[in-house]
């Protein structure tokens, strides 16, 4: 598995000099889950991440955008179409931003 977001918010817990107890106590929720969110073993929801950047005072957008980048390569990562993918879902999000303008 991808782990963009999560070695991001390891070294957001590192910057704070917060111990994995410590944070996951804040964010409410498991330190052993948070362990798993940090080496990639699993991927946390988008309110979590929200959660995460008003913790660490961190910009939310970057955060989601990372879950998002790891969501897909999580799921395509394997896929010979992978490339091809990628191409038709960047146009559908340029013609989906044209049309909302």
């Amino acid at each position: 598995m991808t782990n963009q977001l999560g070695s991001k918010l390891r070294e957001l817990r590192a910057k704070k000099g917060a111990r994995l107890r410590k944070a996951a106590a804040a964010l409410d929720i498991d330190q052993s889950l948070l362990s798993k969110y940090e080496r990639g073993e699993r991927l946390p929801n988008e309110s979590f991440v929200k959660k995460v950047a008003k913790y660490f005072s961190y910009d939310e957008r970057e955060l989601l955008a990372l879950l998002l980048s790891d969501r897909f390569l999580t799921e395509a990562k394997d896929s010979l179409l992978a490339g091809q993918a990628l191409k038709i879902a960047e146009q559908q999000i340029k013609y989906g931003n044209r049309k909302n303008s």
